[in-house]
């Protein structure tokens, strides 16, 4: 009896212990020290898919520079807000993105192709997906910065395009 009952005692503590390291190893625990930054740019199709960039710099500016069948044609910054930043750099966490591959390919040629390159607390990847090759929880991630466009106000500067 006794022995069983040193190994639940230890079971038990190991299991404690285990759940506080994984909270001070996440990423995404902390709000404001969470160090994100990304640069995606969305290319043209054959009808009339949006085609731009879209950065966000460690200051938390974003800068979108439209080019076709977009609202905003021309350089525009926003602010990200804090709980944008917490949900991307959750949905980054949650898809498993730094262990993707580097490039995905679609072999239907009239789909817009698209890139991204994140950098998350240390760790970055970039990510080349040919014509919407990509797994669908990579597209979660690309859908949730696209929604960013609609989301926020933007005001045009001058052009910061480095494609």
């Amino acid at each position: 009896m006794r022995p069983l009952l040193m190994f639940l005692i230890l079971l038990g503590s190991y299991s404690c212990k285990t759940k506080q390291t994984a909270v001070e190893n996440d990423p995404v625990a902390t709000d404001e020290t969470t160090e994100l930054e990304f640069d995606y740019r969305r290319d043209m199709c054959f009808g009339h898919c949006p085609e731009y960039s879209m950065s966000l710099s460690k200051d938390g500016t974003l800068h979108l520079e439209g080019k076709k069948n977009i609202e905003y044609i021309g350089a525009y910054e926003s602010k990200l807000k804090l709980e944008d930043k917490e949900a991307i750099a959750q949905i980054i966490m949650d898809i498993d993105l730094f262990s993707m591959e580097s490039e995905y390919r679609s072999g239907i040629t009239d789909k817009p192709s698209s890139f991204i390159h994140v950098k998350l607390n240390g760790r970055e990847i970039s990510i080349d997906n040919k014509n919407r090759g990509a797994p669908a929880k990579l597209m979660s991630l690309e859908n949730k910065i696209h929604r960013l466009i609609d989301n926020y106000t933007w005001t045009k500067v001058e052009s910061t395009e480095q494609y």
